[in-house]
C-alpha cells in the first residue's frame, strides 16, 4: 500500500474514491472534504471502518493505487500494491499490445465469457479506482475501434480503460482468461487488489491440463 506524501496539495487526478461495496464515486474539494464525505456514507450505510483514522488510510491507499512515487510514499517492502512508477504511466506500447492481443482475439472468433463471469467482471472493474477515462490520449482511435467491435448489449457505458494495463475494459471483460494472460504475458502490471485478472489467472493456472485423446 502507499499514502500520500502532501495532504494539502491536489494530485494531478484530484481527490476522489469509489467505496467498493456501494461503488459510488464521492468526489472533494480538498483533502478534509473528501474525508468527511467518505466517513459520512460509510456511517449512512453502515460500512466496516467508519472512523477517521481508518477512512484516511483506505482513501490515501486507493488515490495512491493511480498515482506515482512523486505524490506517494510505500509503506513498505512488503507492500501488495505500491504507487506505479513513472514508467508504467499508459504509454502507446501498452496500448498497442493489448490491440494486438484484442485483434488477434476477434480475428479467432471472438469467443466471449458467459454472461455471469462477464458480469462479475464488469461490477469488479466498475469499483475499481483504476478503471480510469482517457481524455485527450492520442490512442483513443485504438480503444474506439475495439470496442466498436463489442456487441452493444454486452458493453457497459461506465467501463474506460485500465491503468494498470492499458487495456479496453469493454473488450477485455469479455476475453477468455488464456487470451487476457496471452496479453499480460511478458508484462510487470500492477492490477489493484480484488482485480478479477490474477484471481481467474491463478485458477486458470491450477487446472491440470486435458490430456490429448
Amino acid at each position: 500500500m502507499a499514502r500520500l506524501k502532501f495532504k494539502t496539495t491536489r494530485p494531478p487526478r484530484g481527490f476522489w474514491y469509489i467505496q467498493p461495496e456501494t461503488r459510488l464515486k464521492i468526489e472533494g474539494e480538498d483533502y478534509g472534504a473528501l474525508m468527511k464525505l467518505v466517513l459520512a456514507h460509510r456511517q449512512y450505510k453502515g460500512l466496516p471502518g467508519a472512523t477517521r483514522e481508518e477512512v484516511e488510510i483506505d482513501v490515501e491507499r486507493q488515490i495512491c493505487s493511480r498515482l506515482t512515487l512523486a505524490e506517494c510514499r510505500s509503506e513498505g517492502p512488503d507492500d501488495v500494491l505500491r504507487p506505479v512508477e513513472e514508467n508504467q504511466v499508459l504509454s502507446l506500447g501498452a496500448v498497442m499490445g493489448f490491440t494486438k492481443s484484442a485483434f488477434t482475439w476477434l480475428a479467432s472468433g471472438a469467443k466471449v465469457v458467459d454472461t455471469t463471469t462477464l458480469k462479475k467482471r464488469q461490477e469488479t472493474c466498475l469499483a475499481c479506482p483504476l478503471n480510469s477515462p482517457q481524455k485527450g490520449c492520442s490512442c483513443s482511435l485504438f480503444y474506439k475501434t475495439i470496442n466498436t467491435l463489442v456487441p452493444a448489449e454486452r458493453r457497459h457505458q461506465d467501463l474506460h480503460v485500465c491503468s494498470a494495463c492499458g487495456c479496453g475494459l469493454n473488450a477485455k471483460v469479455q476475453m477468455p482468461i488464456e487470451m487476457v494472460m496471452k496479453a499480460d504475458d511478458g508484462r510487470d502490471i500492477k492490477y489493484a487488489i480484488g482485480c478479477w485478472v490474477p484471481e481467474e489467472a491463478c485458477v486458470s493456472a491450477a487446472k491440470p491440463d486435458t490430456p490429448a485423446p
